[in-house]
């Protein structure tokens, strides 16, 4: 399941950092699946240090445990993944998110309708996980709503023609978090 151990967890929160953590994902998993998000914070939030990332990625990885072993259960494919985050504070109430797994963990072409399907229930999870660890949910900025912003990459490495352009792209969002935090 999640390993929380990762060495990258505890180092620099910058942006040489961060292209360490991508690139130990891209290497562990070759088909990397990255879900994006915007976390509305509550009104009152004015400082980074009042996000509650560690209780986040806590609840994050033991969602996306469940999530495997659902599919476990069900008989569909489910290899372990390790939870990998990237986060930054935006101007205004957001604090923005990716998230990295192993795309094989969550989706398998024989076993689930899309793979749309499978992001959208990540990004419920990922609803999910930030209500149940923000203060007060009902105070969130932006009408109420937990997550904004939502979108997905994949980055498969296997596929020579349109990795670099894939890799370049989370680089990209990866970069506009900067200065990124991140953790295993």
């Amino acid at each position: 399941m999640s390993d929380n151990n990762d060495p990258l967890a505890s180092g620099p929160a910058d942006a040489h950092g961060a292209k360490r953590l991508l690139q130990a994902a891209i290497d562990q998993y070759p088909e990397l699946l990255v879900l994006r998000a915007t976390c509305q914070l509550p009104d009152n939030t004015a400082n980074p240090v009042d996000l509650p990332i560690v209780p986040l990625r806590a609840e994050l990885t033991r969602r996306v445990d469940a999530f495997i072993a659902l599919r476990q259960s069900e008989g569909k494919p489910a290899p372990p993944t390790q939870v990998r985050t990237l986060w930054g504070r935006r101007s205004g109430a957001g604090m923005s998110l990716l998230l990295l797994l192993n795309q094989h963990s969550v989706y398998s072409i024989r076993h689930d309708p899309t793979l749309q399907s499978q992001i959208e229930a990540l990004h419920a999870l990922i609803a999910q996980a930030w209500s149940s660890v923000i203060v007060q949910p009902a105070e969130l900025a932006g009408g109420g709503r937990p997550l904004s912003d939502t979108g997905w990459l994949h980055v498969a490495r296997g596929d020579t023609e349109r990795y670099p352009s894939q890799y370049a792209a989370l680089l990209r969002q990866a970069m506009w978090l900067s200065p990124a935090r991140q953790g295993g």
